[in-house]
């Protein structure tokens, strides 16, 4: 599995001095074109170098992605991949508790068992992503994390396969759960297949994409019914998937410029064609943008950075402060958050 994985070096852009960062990623055949798959955290990415056998080549991005954190990059000369194995094969699909899956850790194969699926939520921008998880284990609260934080810290990007090679998504991330008092669990986090053809197949991935309906009881899309849970949130199946998925996720996933879907009121019985629009309450590029007057536009990108360098009081105070969200918009600026 080791061919399947390539070192990556990105340049972050932030606040006062640009930051390097090690990550990895992977080449990934889809439709007769080739590419180098990785991932953002949603951070301000200017630049991203290929690092082999010691030599550096800068990729070149192949779209800008505001609405996940799939990072796509044309493929360099092969020569630069001659011990490189493509992914070619993949599942869009969630997969089953205790499947089997494998990532490349310190040029060891480990293995582990899927165990969820779990809704991530960006501060500020509200975006939402529905990610698979693995668990890695549980520990006593007063064990040291810093042994593991160290191993897994500088994976992000790489590929996790099942056990027939076939890519099931992007490592992204670990996340301690506290919720038990006694017990700490550790998650591994993955970016499921369908978020990188989704990207390579949408017109636009710069939009975050609804349908403006008041209501949605009763309403069939294709062969799924939207349903409300005890808190009032929408879900829909997601065939693709194959689970539920919140609304806002699934219209996030399938939206695109002009896209249109089919729909049935199944109470009145009223087909009905319902059109994506996009939702531009807010910046989701991540360029950090500042103005003559020390202000930063407040995005995606800036919000990344405040929790990459642990501002966790400035996006506490940017939170209160814009805590009605929906009235924020593309030009939105903030007093200098790193101060």
């Amino acid at each position: 599995m080791s061919t399947y994985s390539i070192k990556l070096k990105n340049t972050i852009e932030s606040y006062n001095h640009n930051v390097q960062a090690y990550g990895y990623g992977f080449v990934f055949n889809y439709k007769d074109s080739s590419y180098i798959i990785s991932i953002s955290h949603f951070l301000p990415i200017i630049k991203t170098e290929l690092d082999i056998n010691s030599e550096i080549v800068e990729l070149r991005k192949n779209k800008n992605i505001y609405w996940n954190e799939v990072a796509i990059y044309n493929s360099p000369d092969n020569k630069f991949l001659l011990n490189t194995k493509p992914i070619k094969n993949y599942l869009k699909r969630c997969i089953e508790k205790n499947t089997i899956l494998k990532m490349e850790i310190n040029n060891n194969v480990e293995k582990y068992y899927y165990y969820d699926t779990s809704v991530f939520t960006h501060p500020i921008s509200r975006i939402r992503i529905v990610y698979m998880r693995f668990l890695i284990g549980e520990f006593n609260k007063n064990s040291d994390f810093k042994v593991l934080q160290n191993k897994y810290q500088g994976l992000s990007g790489s590929p996790v396969l099942n056990i027939y090679n076939q890519l099931i998504g992007i490592f992204s991330k670990i996340v301690f759960d506290k919720s038990n008092d006694d017990i700490i669990s550790v998650y591994g986090y993955i970016l499921p297949s369908i978020y990188i053809i989704k990207s390579l197949e949408k017109k636009n991935n710069e939009s975050y994409f609804q349908i403006n309906l008041d209501l949605f009881e009763n309403l069939k899309i294709g062969n799924s019914l939207i349903k409300k849970d005890k808190d009032n949130n929408y879900s829909i199946y997601y065939s693709q998937l194959r689970i539920n998925i919140p609304l806002d996720i699934y219209f996030s996933i399938e939206g695109d410029d002009n896209k249109k879907i089919n729909s049935l009121d199944t109470k009145r019985k009223i087909e009905k064609e319902l059109e994506f629009v996009k939702y531009d309450y807010f910046d989701y590029s991540y360029n950090l943008i500042k103005n003559d007057k020390n202000q930063y536009k407040l995005n995606t990108g800036l919000i990344s950075i405040l929790l990459k360098s642990r501002y966790q009081s400035q996006i506490i105070n940017i939170d209160n402060n814009y805590k009605i969200h929906d009235k924020l918009n593309k030009n939105v600026w903030i007093d200098n958050p790193f101060c």
